[in-house]
């Protein structure tokens, strides 16, 4: 076949539009300092970087979730806490009125006792933003109505903190508070009596209801533990995927220069093999 100046001609331009190419994406790889910038960069780093990208939503969901999960748990820790030193107070008063001979600390004993019933109901009614945190799955009603009663469910409520690991959020109001009101009124009605026998045993049963309230306390505290052990770990799992994806992704500066330079060459010695040919093409004009 006859190679003509035509084909020569076409067969350069050719090459300068692909060295052009070359040199305006490696020029737009060093200002944007990535590496990979469409799929077809490298479609199995892409598809690597999509996975990751996956990963990262995930690690981020499960942050959000450790972080809401955190919030119930301090807000129920704090409330029992102060329920579990009220009635500490509570059986501190009553032993008092059992051991009152003459009788003055009655009245003052059942003034105690009724403030710290309403207490406890008003703290096992908190609510976070606008649910009621101890109604188990009713959250939109208080748990606890004015007389104590418990309209709440039995319902624990989970958040899932890594793939397939989960944990309770929450301790129902029916196990948390129904007790200690019940146990309340039970020692009232007893000083109401004055039946010291049953003054003490009211008092003994307070008392377990405080222990109670401090092992329940323990728990919420592990869970708490669990879950900031959780987001450190995600934290931790989420750096190292950033940087292996900005390993990925991110262009080398240095290689990034090399390249630009090698194209920038490349793309002059395809500008004078152009003019070789353009001239060859016009010399029979010439002449």
């Amino acid at each position: 076949m006859r190679v003509t100046n035509q084909m020569m001609l076409r067969e350069a331009l050719r090459g300068l539009q692909a060295n052009l190419g070359r040199v305006s994406d490696a020029q737009e790889r060093l200002s944007s300092g990535k590496r990979i910038r469409t799929p077809s960069d490298d479609p199995e780093g892409a598809a690597r970087m999509m996975r990751m990208d996956a990963l990262l939503r995930r690690f981020d969901q499960y942050r959000r979730n450790c972080g809401a999960a955190e919030t119930r748990l301090s807000t129920e820790e704090a409330v029992l806490t102060a329920v579990r030193e009220m009635v500490a107070r509570v059986s501190a008063v009553g032993a008092e009125v059992s051991n009152d001979s003459e009788g003055h600390l009655g009245e003052l004993a059942l003034e105690e006792i009724r403030a710290v019933r309403q207490q406890v109901i008003d703290l096992a009614n908190t609510r976070i933003g606008s649910e009621y945190i101890f109604g188990g799955s009713r959250t939109a009603s208080p748990p606890f109505g004015p007389g104590g009663e418990y309209t709440g469910d039995g319902a624990v409520r989970r958040v899932e903190i890594a793939d397939g690991t989960l944990i309770d959020t929450n301790h129902t109001g029916d196990v948390l508070f129904a007790p200690v009101l019940d146990r309340l009124n039970a020692l009232e009605h007893t000083l109401e009596n004055g039946d010291p026998a049953a003054i003490r045993d009211a008092l003994g049963r307070l008392r377990q209801v405080e222990e109670d309230l401090l092992r329940l306390e323990a728990e919420t505290g592990s869970r708490l533990s669990r879950l900031r052990q959780a987001g450190i770990h995600l934290g931790d799992a989420k750096a190292d995927v950033l940087e292996r994806r900005a390993g990925l992704a991110d262009a080398d500066p240095t290689e990034a220069v090399v390249t630009l330079m090698a194209a920038q060459d490349s793309l002059e010695r395809t500008y004078a093999a152009v003019g070789r040919v353009i001239s060859l093409s016009i010399l029979p004009y010439l002449r």
